[in-house]
Order: structure tokens, then sequence, then C-alpha cells
């Protein structure tokens, strides 16, 4: 099940680099996915935890979707971050921000307004976590 998510994040890693285009189906289908194995009985993590840690990433992620220029596919890999680790998605949503802070300040630095591809930040939070936290 890791081996799956960490596939996903990194193709869709690579695809918000390239050409900041990340295909849309890529995390509805991982949930999915990761929802059906733990239906079966086949998770660590429980429907209940799982739950609640969505309902609060649902709400960060309608607070940054009115308040911040943040894309969609940004927004489902944030979504899917509770199906895969559970409590300690936060912990990893906060460490991609935090790895964030550079990359900003040398686009400031460097007085380049564009936008940066963030599900790359997204993924080096997810397997730090996922190796130190799980």
């Amino acid at each position: 099940m890791k081996i799956i998510t960490i596939a996903c994040f990194v193709y869709a890693s690579i695809e918000d680099i390239r050409s900041m285009r990340v295909p849309v189906w890529i995390f509805p289908l991982l949930v999915l996915l990761l929802l059906i194995l733990s239906l079966c009985g086949r998770s660590e993590l429980s429907l209940r935890e799982t739950g609640w840690c969505f309902a609060v990433m649902l709400i960060y992620c309608l607070a940054l979707l009115f308040f911040s220029e943040i894309g969609g596919a940004d927004l489902l890999a944030l979504l899917a971050l509770p199906f895969t680790l559970g409590r300690y998605s936060f912990a990893a949503v906060l460490l991609s921000d935090l790895l964030c802070i550079p990359a900003v300040i040398c686009l400031k630095i460097m007085k380049k307004e564009r936008d940066y591809p963030y599900i790359p930040f997204l993924t080096v939070s997810y397997l730090i976590t996922l190796l130190f936290f799980m």
C-alpha cells in the first residue's frame, strides 16, 4: 500500500515539476484504492481516525482554496494524506510548508513572481513522515 502511495506521489511530483499540470485522477483513485483496502482490513489505520483527519484536512483545504492560489491537484494531494498517514498527515503538511519557505524566499530574492510546484515538497514531507513517524 505504501509503495503505491509513494509511486503516485512521485509521479505527481515529476509531472508538477515538468509542466505544472498533474492529472486530476491520480489522487481520487489512490483514495478509492486505500478505502477499499481499509474496508477489507488491509490497512493499519482505522476508519474513524481517517475520517476525523479527513474532515480537519477538508476544512484546511477549503481555507486554502478561498485564501490562496493553490492548485486543484495540490488540494487533492492534501486530501489524500489522511488516508495514508492518518493523524501524522498534519505533521507532513506542516513539514511541507516549512520546506516551501526557502523556495519562496529564493523566488522573492530573485524577484521572480511565478508559481512553484507544491507536490514535490509534499512528497518529500510524506517520505520523511513515513520514515520517522510510521
